[in-house]
């Protein structure tokens, strides 16, 4: 693994966003769940293009951070190539982005919102991939078991990217997106605490000086395992119950339609006659 900055850089900006794509597309869907139609970016109330201007320039100024920091490392080491494959990973975001932008903004491409999940989608494969190659040393077990629960989820968002692209009216992979989003995020802030803070550092474990972590003992090292594993499983819970109090929450807003899985109620305080009733069948009783 390269010599990178904490993780927790890219996590609050994740986290942030995909609350933000929760709460709009939960609101889109309660005024209307027919006409839904997910979107890859939400405008804000005073800049419209704020959401991806304020991403292409945190993916810009991690990139200029990262780049420092993958040049000062010993020229041609692995370590070097590794930090080279993440450094081309945000290059590729960024790109994508200041497309997506483009594309929004101006007249230039013309291209359809769905064409941005495809965009994105590739590049959470990309992301996917590039933390496979991160961590390859099989005798790096916790190392390598974070870098796979970091790789899955990055999988597991492009299949959604590419879901919405395929269909965008699906609110319920659209509000799954926005909740993989938020679960990158959280995961990325936990491997910055256990990878690189010694405060967090499972008990047995130690950091190497080429910026590796590693664990003294196969015991030490499946307990770490096993403690990345259980943590996974609370983010999981924590992130599901907090996007089903945004939803929740976003259905108390005046004018969304509230909906039932049965009966729904009729209002009776109209005109009879426009009420289809069926006729009840008459019943003959004989003394």
């Amino acid at each position: 693994m390269a010599p990178l900055p904490p993780y927790s850089y890219a996590s609050v900006p994740l986290i942030l966003v995909s609350l933000w794509h929760a709460i709009c597309s939960s609101n889109s869907y309660g005024r209307s769940s027919t006409l839904f139609h997910a979107r890859s970016w939400h405008p804000l109330p005073r800049l419209r293009y704020g959401e991806l201007l304020a991403e292409t320039l945190a993916l810009v100024a991690a990139a200029v951070y990262h780049g420092f920091t993958v040049f000062g490392t010993q020229s041609g080491s692995e370590t070097q190539i590794l930090g080279l494959q993440q450094l081309v990973m945000l290059v590729f975001f960024i790109v994508v982005f200041f497309l997506i932008l483009v594309n929004e903004s101006t007249l230039a491409f013309s291209l359809p919102q769905d064409f941005n999940f495809l965009l994105l989608g590739f590049s959470f494969s990309v992301e996917s991939f590039v933390a496979v190659c991160s961590a390859t040393d099989p005798n790096l077990l916790f190392e390598l078991e974070s870098f796979r629960i970091l790789a899955a989820l990055a999988g597991f968002s492009a299949l959604t990217c590419f879901l919405l692209a395929w269909k965008p009216v699906s609110f319920m992979v659209s509000i799954t997106f926005s909740a993989s989003l938020a679960l990158q995020g959280s995961w990325l802030l936990q491997m910055g605490l256990s990878l690189y803070s010694d405060e967090f550092l499972p008990e047995g474990c130690h950091h190497l000086s080429n910026g590796h972590t590693q664990c003294d003992i196969a015991v030490a090292d499946h307990r770490a395992v096993a403690l990345m594993d259980l943590l996974l499983i609370i983010h999981i819970i924590c992130i599901l119950l907090v996007f089903v109090a945004a939803y929740g929450i976003s259905y108390r807003k005046p004018g969304h339609t509230r909906r039932h899985s049965g009966y729904e109620f009729v209002d009776g305080n109209g005109e009879v006659d426009q009420l289809q009733m069926r006729q009840l069948p008459t019943k003959v009783v004989i003394d």
